[in-house]
């Protein structure tokens, strides 16, 4: 049996003055931070050095779950994971550098809405 990671992944520049810092305010304070993104998952695919930070949006419904992603501009450099010796859980630290590229949004593949594989499954009928 695989067990799961919880896994809270950090993506940060070595500095806050980097690019984009403009939109790198932590509320309420509005103080800079240098923390360009954050997602968890229980994946157990980790992001590696090379990879681009990826971007999602709902190009159609903004704000309403993720249709579409794309490449940011920033590259992971390093990859630092920290894991719990008790817990299941892991922190992973990814430092990244600025490399602007033409991004390209790309749909994303999705399964049929839940109430639809519900009603295939006649679950709550």
């Amino acid at each position: 049996m695989v067990t799961r990671v919880k896994n809270w992944i950090v993506y940060r520049t070595d500095r806050a003055s980097a690019p984009g810092w403009e939109e790198r305010l932590l509320m309420p304070r509005e103080s800079l931070t240098d923390i360009l993104w954050e997602h968890r998952t229980n994946s157990n695919k980790l992001p590696k050095v090379g990879d681009r930070v990826q971007r999602f949006e709902n190009l159609e419904d903004p704000g309403n779950g993720a249709t579409h992603v794309k490449g940011d501009d920033w590259v992971v450099t390093e990859v630092h994971e920290f894991a719990s010796p008790t817990t299941n859980m892991r922190i992973v630290i990814c430092f990244c550098e600025y490399s602007p590229i033409e991004p390209e949004w790309l749909q994303m593949k999705r399964g049929k809405p839940v109430d639809e594989m519900l009603k295939a499954l006649r679950v709550g009928h």
